[in-house]
């Protein structure tokens, strides 16, 4: 099942050319979403993810200032369960092949504004028979 996780972080590609942000494209492998240049599926036995790096409308309203956000959403049609691990996510790099790793939520929290106060978030692990995982 490794394999399957392995083309979900080859779904997308981190791209910097002279400009002075980075921008997500999707490998010319992955399908191409109806939604344009940001959205990327690939689906292998039975299990499909999608990845949007231009998805967040949340808050705060700058976070792609300190980190890049992705949009994943997994859809386990296949006949096996699936584990799912943070280190199992990466953007790699087409050109310099960088990995990089997927942060939880949770850790995100301090990073993004110490002026929000939030109720504090509960991590529970990710482990679905069949059916639909955000991350």
């Amino acid at each position: 099942m490794r394999g399957v996780l392995g083309l979900g972080a080859l779904a997308l590609s981190l791209m910097a050319g002279c400009a002075a942000e980075t921008k997500l494209r999707p490998t010319p492998e992955a399908g191409i979403l109806q939604n344009g240049k940001s959205s990327a599926i690939t689906e292998a036995e039975g299990v499909r993810l999608t990845a949007d790096g231009a998805a967040w409308r949340g808050s705060p309203s700058d976070l792609e200032r300190r980190v890049t956000p992705v949009y994943v959403r997994l859809e386990n049609n296949g006949q096996r369960p699936l584990r799912i691990k943070y280190p199992d996510f990466a953007l790699v790099g087409q050109e310099s092949r960088f990995r990089y790793s997927a942060l939880p939520p949770l850790s995100l929290r301090q990073a993004t504004s110490s002026r929000e106060q939030e109720a504090p978030a509960r991590y529970v692990p990710a482990m679905y028979p069949r059916g639909r995982l955000w991350v």
